[in-house]
């Protein structure tokens, strides 16, 4: 394959939409792409800061492209000192003889025989914006492939690769709890009723306020809430009525009890959240998940039923917190007290079904996560900006199992530009 256009080379190179299994440089040494660059739209180099394993050794520096060898010369690059810091030398064809100068050593690596996209519709590629990411878009309208087919024959591979990568996180963590279930389940929950923004500090809370701490007071949630509310700084601004004095008051004996230090109330975000994920609230749930704890072996097997998994999920904050998003700031409306739909669905992607992976896992119980699989493929379909950017596109999702796979698609492949991996890039592309 030939390309007349260096700018369609740039594209490939930049997107990595070339024959990667093995690379070499025209003198032999192995190559290994880290990172590409950044597009230089100025003088100097194609690509700045670029890293590059050559014999296995990093190098960082530039990366300068030509359809030939020869053009290095031709555009007289061998008196610009802006050219000294390349490491690598990437063209089409190779078509310079040693000649004992600078540019010998220059690794040299030669895509003509790697190249699997037609530059036209590289072309076509690089001339029509994507909507919603989707590089290939350009491709669709000329295209006569089923792509409801391709991701049906294709979505449990996107589905096992996405779930068992979440899965190793959770069993890696099983393995440092010493298989404590107890211990497991509230800092996986933790971390995942904060997760995006406040993902961080959640974490932090539930290693700073541990099992052996709170275990005292399951049966008192008041207790519970005084001390995950006032262990995450954010009592500071309580007071407003006789429920949140009641909690101060508490923390701070409690708090002498225990020797316990608060973390710093400025690690919570705020910004960009909406009301019901203000972190006083998700720490509130987290409170109440606790007061369930302590669990078996029975109640993460029974996860994978939906009986099992409201009961698991049935969490109810304390009459207060129907008129609160934050500690200290009354509402007029009324609001609920109970997990939403969102979130719990969120937990079941994000954390029941890749912890159920995890433990079936660690205790060599594959029927466990069949039962993940299978419960995650009889599930709503989340909705999300993700599903939404495939349902204009035309392709609809009828479970929980399916909207995650295409999660994995647009995040694992997509956004990767790994198109000639991608089954729709494949077919789009004309790539065997």
């Amino acid at each position: 394959m030939y390309y007349k256009k260096e700018e369609s080379l740039q594209y490939v190179w930049q997107r990595g939409l070339f024959e990667q299994s093995y690379l070499a440089s025209s003198c032999g040494k192995s190559i290994e792409i880290i990172e590409p660059g950044v597009l230089n739209s100025n003088s100097g180099p194609d690509f700045k800061f670029a890293k590059i394993k050559i014999d296995h050794v990093l190098h960082v520096g530039h990366v300068e492209l030509h359809l030939k060898s020869s053009d290095w010369l031709r555009h007289g690059h061998q008196h610009d000192s802006n050219y000294r810091n390349v490491i690598l030398h990437v063209v089409q064809e190779n078509d310079l003889m040693p000649a004992g100068d600078w540019l010998d050593s220059l690794p040299c690596l030669e895509l003509g025989a790697l190249l699997k996209v037609d530059e036209q519709k590289i072309r076509r590629m690089m001339q029509f914006q994507s909507p919603k990411g989707f590089h290939c878009y350009s491709l669709w309208d000329e295209s006569e492939i089923d792509l409801r087919e391709i991701f049906q024959n294709w979505k449990w591979d996107l589905i096992l690769e996405r779930m068992d990568r979440k899965a190793d996180l959770f069993f890696e963590e099983l393995k440092i709890c010493s298989g404590d279930l107890n211990k497991w389940m509230y800092k996986s929950f933790a971390s995942q009723i904060g997760y995006p923004l406040n993902q961080f500090p959640m974490e932090q809370l539930s290693s700073d306020l541990p099992f052996e701490v709170f275990k005292y007071y399951l049966n008192d949630q008041h207790a519970l809430d005084a001390l995950f509310l006032g262990q995450a700084g954010l009592l500071s601004g309580a007071g407003c009525d006789e429920y949140e004095l009641r909690l101060v008051d508490r923390y701070h004996f409690l708090s002498r009890k225990h020797s316990l230090t608060p973390i710093n109330k400025d690690l919570w975000q705020y910004f960009r959240l909406r009301p019901y994920a203000f972190p006083d609230r998700r720490i509130a749930y987290l409170s109440a998940f606790a007061s369930k704890i302590p669990f078996s072996s029975s109640v993460i097997s029974s996860l994978s039923s939906k009986a099992g998994l409201d009961a698991f999920l049935d969490i109810s904050l304390s009459e207060h917190w129907k008129g609160r998003y934050r500690i200290g700031k009354p509402l007029k409306k009324q609001l609920s007290n109970k997990l939403g739909l969102g979130l719990k669905k969120q937990l079941l992607v994000n954390m029941v079904v890749p912890m159920l992976i995890a433990y079936g896992r660690f205790v060599g119980n594959k029927k466990v996560a069949k039962d993940a699989y299978r419960f995650l493929a009889t599930s709503s379909s989340e909705s999300n900006n993700i599903c939404a950017s495939f349902n204009i596109l035309g392709l609809k999702f009828d479970s929980a199992l399916e909207s995650q796979a295409a999660v994995e698609l647009k995040k694992g492949y997509c956004q990767q530009f790994r198109c000639l991996e991608c089954q729709f890039g494949k077919n789009l592309l004309n790539i065997s």
